[in-house]
């Protein structure tokens, strides 16, 4: 263990000399954070949304968020995405439609298929409690086909799906 040590010691101040010799000052506890943040990715967030907005697109460019994730959207990357990496996936414009679909194991659309991929492989899947379009009807007395759309929604949230305010 100290060979291994001194090793590290070595590289370390050959590094710091090369970086002195290019006119760059860097201290060892600055070279070993960069190090570590260079050797320790962040976990990755989805943006997963059927069509763009702004409100996605801030999600993705929030500083409190990049500081945690490395953000990703699937539209941008044509749906052609890995979860490998992937720590949480947040949908935007959870429609009924879609809604209905993944609560029914139904996988017909991009954005259905890799929700319902995210699922399947226990990420942590969240949505906007404003991009929930079931929740944009007014609540007075629920119908009948408001309480199926809701125990579809209960369905997906037993099934895993976080709905949380936007700001959160």
């Amino acid at each position: 263990m100290v060979e291994r040590n001194e090793m590290v010691e070595q590289i370390l101040s050959r590094v710091m000399e090369k970086l002195a010799a290019a006119g760059e000052t860097v201290t060892e506890t600055e070279l070993m954070q960069s190090l570590a943040s260079a050797a320790a990715p962040l976990p990755g967030l989805l943006v997963l949304t059927q069509e763009h907005g702004e409100k996605c697109h801030e999600l993705l460019e929030n500083p409190k968020i990049r500081e945690k994730y490395n953000t990703s959207c699937a539209l941008l990357q044509e749906n052609q995405v890995s979860m490998d990496g992937i720590e949480a996936v947040v949908l935007f414009n959870l429609t009924t439609d879609a809604m209905c679909k993944l609560a029914s194991g139904i996988t017909d659309t991009p954005y259905t298929k890799l929700a319902a991929q995210a699922l399947l492989m226990g990420k942590k899947l969240y949505v906007p409690r404003e991009e929930v379009e079931l929740y944009k009807y007014p609540v007075g007395g629920l119908g009948s086909y408001q309480c199926m759309l809701q125990a579809q929604l209960t369905k997906l949230v037993s099934f895993g799906l976080k709905i949380c305010p936007l700001a959160e």
